[in-house]
C-alpha cells in the first residue's frame, strides 16, 4: 500500500514541535504574525507564500514546488530503477 505524503503544514508543525517552539516563539523568530502563523499551522488557504516560506526557514527547513510526474513517467522511472519507493522520497 502506497504511503501518502505528509503534507507540507503537518511537516511544519511537526518540526515547530520537535524544536519545542511555541507559535508565538515561531512568529517572532520567522518575522509572521501570530495569528498568521496559527492560520497557517491550521491549513487555513488564504496565506501568502512568502509566510510559509518565512516560517520555514525559521524552523531550518525550506519550501520547494516540483513538476508532477505523469503515471507514464512514474512506471518508466521505477522500470530503470526497478523500484517505485525512490520516487516518493
Amino acid at each position: 500500500m502506497p504511503v501518502k505524503p505528509q503534507s507540507p503544514v503537518a511537516s511544519l508543525d511537526e518540526r515547530r514541535r520537535d524544536l519545542r517552539m511555541t507559535i508565538p516563539q515561531l512568529a517572532r523568530r520567522s518575522g509572521v504574525s501570530t495569528a498568521t502563523v496559527a492560520r497557517i499551522l491550521r491549513g487555513e488557504p488564504t496565506v501568502a507564500v512568502g509566510h510559509v516560506c518565512a516560517i520555514a526557514d525559521a524552523l531550518g527547513m525550506q519550501v520547494g514546488v516540483r513538476p508532477r510526474l505523469s503515471i507514464g513517467a512514474v512506471l518508466r522511472r521505477a522500470a530503470t530503477t526497478n523500484s517505485l519507493s525512490s520516487m516518493f522520497i
